[in-house]
Order: structure tokens, then C-alpha cells, then sequence
């Protein structure tokens, strides 16, 4: 059924006002000088870290060097390798930059580096990239229905660390990524027995919990690219992606489906310098149960995302899942909300991290009981991929 008409109208006028939106101008991102300048007289360059030679000198194979290579304290990753800054004392010459020693380095970055904005873009590719992505997500809904005589409330916990693995053995852009999800239930209101009082309505526990772990993996390309999207939205990654998903009955009681399910998976995206526009598709079938007298088990998750970024590593968007259960009647069959939030990507060195609130009112829910609305929080700590180079 149609559960909010307003959000309806709203979800036609955002997507008006989305394509109405001219691109902004592309920032420039820049560093304050003053910020790079050399700290008692020495001045910066970056060389990759001689691993071997430090593991050498850790086992007693060969003397340390009075200039043997230190470890600094925050190394940062550029393509999966490790780089340190690397001191030279202060002469009062010009390195080979053409900078004098001890002078203030130029208002750039550091080669190889990537800044928040870069990364809030990148963050939106379903393959992860150059990243691994631990995404949390706190979401807090409220349910109502034929079946309840008030309105129901759930907050629930996902967790859902995001590992990609390059795989150069098949082509320059192809990635596997591993995607698990672990839900944890706080507390949820649910239907347990009919309403002794009222036939027509059930009486209601609350429960809390770890619910089923799924798990999905894909395998595809994150291309560069100027055709497609790229002519309308400027240039940006093309995705394309399939593979497989599956699930557990981990869950406890009402907080499990108790089935073993899998099937297929899928992700076309566009990520941009500027918009990201993005869609994830999983089904599932049963194929084993726990117990017996358990339901069969048809289910079809699509995720959309859609972003605009905007200066200062911030931006707007959304990422509504529609689902549908095909073991239920038409009636309560569907729930398609749509979605509008802000997220920022904040910058601490070598761990980057992504916050943001989305609202998600429902135009359509299940007549019996189903989503009015919902709202999720997400806290995503972006580092460095330390599998990226493993297959290579």
C-alpha cells in the first residue's frame, strides 16, 4: 500500500531538483603553506620504505647503519604501499626540488596521498578500490500495520567491513570484494501471539539479539571512463559487477529466518567527481532449513544510491532498499521508502572517517506491518587496504 503520500511528492520533487542541478565548478584543494612548513630546519621528502633491509638489520643478519631507516610514527598509504617522511638536515641549499632547505614546502600535497574529499568520492564505489570500508550502521524505524494498534519502534546495529582485493592476473581494473554483514539487533518490537482482547491484532515482545549473518562477493571493473554518464555528469570510474550472495541462520528465535538462502548478486555504478549514481540488486532462495515447519524463503533486496558532492569533503544523497518478499501477498509484498542525508568525510592522517544521517520515509509497506519511516546514522572508518597487493 501507499504509506506516505507526502514522501511520494517529495521523492518526485527531488528527483526534479536533482536534475535540474547545474554541476558546481570543480574546487580546487588546497594546502596552506604554512601548514607544510619545515619544522626545525629539516625539510620533507617521501621514498618507499626498504622493508628487507629493515627486517635484515631486526634478525642481526648485517650492522645497523648510523643512518639506518627509522619507522615514522604515522606512515600513510598510497596505492597499497607504505611511504615515510624521510628528514634531511637543513644545509641551506635547494634540494632537488629547487626549494631551500628549511623553507616551506610548496602548497601541495604529498605524492600519492589522497584527501577527504577524494576519499568521501571513492567511498561510494560498491567495490571498495584502494580502501577497506568498515562501515557501521545505526538504524532506528518505526513500524505500524494492520496487525498493531500503535506504532512499533526497532534499533538495530550493521556492521559490514568492506574488503577488495585487486586482481592484475585477470586485467588492469578488475576487483574481487568481500562484503560480509553482521546485524545486531538492540531492540526490536515483534508479533508473538494473536491479541486475546482483539482477534484482529497480535500482542507484541521486544526482543534483541544477533539476527542471520549474510555475506556476498563480486567480481568486476572500476574502469575510467569518459563515455555513458561521464558526457552528462563529467568524467568518473564506470562499475560494473556480478557474483553471488548468501545467508545464515545465525539469529536466535524470532531474530532468525532459519533457512540457508543464496543466489545471485549484481552492482552497476557511475562515481564521479561530482555525483554518484549507483545501484545494488541480491536474491535469495532457500535452499536448506533448521528446523521444521519453517516458511520458504524468496526475497529480492535493491539498493540505490544516489550523491552530490560538494566542497569541504561533504555530501547529499541517499541510499533507499527496496525489498520484496514474493512468499507474501501483493498487499504485503513490497516496502520502497526513499532516502535524503548529509555525510562528511573527516581527516585524521591515515584513517579517514565518514559520517552521516539519512531520513527514510516509506512510500510503500506492507499492509500487515511494515517500515513508516526510518532513519540511519553511519560512522565509517576508511583505511588502507592492507590485502590490495595480496594477490598480485
Amino acid at each position: 500500500m501507499i504509506r506516505n503520500p507526502a514522501a511520494l511528492s517529495i521523492a518526485l520533487l527531488l528527483a526534479g531538483g536533482l536534475a535540474a542541478t547545474p554541476a558546481l565548478a570543480e574546487e580546487a584543494v588546497t594546502v596552506d603553506a604554512r601548514e607544510q612548513s619545515a619544522t626545525n630546519g629539516l625539510s620533507l621528502q617521501l621514498s618507499p620504505v626498504n622493508w628487507d633491509k629493515v627486517i635484515a638489520e631486526l634478525n642481526g643478519d648485517q650492522p645497523a647503519q648510523a643512518d639506518a631507516l627509522q619507522l615514522p610514527e604515522q606512515p600513510f598509504a598510497a596505492n597499497g604501499n607504505i611511504f615515510i617522511a624521510q628528514a634531511g638536515e637543513a644545509s641551506g641549499t635547494a634540494d632537488p626540488s629547487g626549494q631551500p632547505a628549511g623553507a616551506a614546502a610548496p602548497a601541495t600535497q604529498p605524492s600519492g596521498t589522497l584527501d577527504a574529499a577524494e576519499v568521501a568520492r571513492q567511498s561510494n564505489n560498491p567495490l571498495g578500490g584502494e580502501f577497506i570500508l568498515w562501515l557501521n550502521f545505526f538504524d532506528i524505524a518505526q513500524q505500524n500495520g494492520d496487525i498493531s494498534n500503535e506504532a512499533r519502534n526497532s534499533y538495530i546495529h550493521l556492521w559490514q567491513p568492506v574488503i577488495p582485493f585487486r586482481i592484475p592476473q585477470i586485467g588492469e581494473h578488475w576487483i574481487y570484494v568481500n562484503r560480509p554483514t553482521i546485524p545486531t539487533t538492540i531492540d526490536i518490537e515483534l508479533p508473538v501471539s494473536p491479541d486475546s482482547s482483539r482477534p484482529d491484532h497480535f500482542r507484541f515482545d521486544n526482543k534483541g539479539g544477533f539476527g542471520d549473518v549474510e555475506y556476498f562477493g563480486l567480481l568486476g571493473t572500476s574502469t575510467p571512463t569518459k563515455t555513458g554518464l561521464a558526457t552528462v555528469l563529467g568524467e568518473g570510474d564506470a562499475v560494473l559487477a556480478g557474483g553471488f550472495t548468501s545467508r545464515f541462520p545465525t539469529g536466535k528465535g524470532s531474530l532468525t529466518e532459519r533457512v540457508y538462502a543464496a543466489g545471485p548478486a549484481a552492482t552497476a555504478a557511475f562515481i564521479g567527481k561530482d555525483w554518484t549514481i549507483a545501484t545494488l540488486v541480491q536474491h535469495w532462495w532457500d535452499y536448506g532449513k533448521a528446523g521444521s515447519g519453517v516458511d520458504d524463503f524468496n526475497f529480492t533486496r535493491l539498493q540505490l544510491f544516489y550523491y552530490k558532492s560538494l566542497p569541504g569533503a561533504w555530501q547529499i544523497g541517499g541510499s533507499p532498499i527496496i525489498t520484496a518478499d514474493w512468499t507474501e501477498s501483493d498487499n504485503d509484498r513490497w516496502t520502497a521508502p526513499i532516502g535524503l542525508g548529509a555525510f562528511k568525510t573527516l581527516d585524521f592522517g591515515p584513517v579517514k572517517l565518514k559520517l552521516g544521517a539519512e531520513f527514510r520515509p516509506a512510500i510503500i509497506s506492507p499492509d500487515r506491518i511494515g517500515n513508516d519511516w526510518e532513519i540511519e546514522f553511519s560512522v565509517i572508518p576508511v583505511t588502507r587496504n592492507y590485502f590490495a597487493k595480496m594477490l598480485e
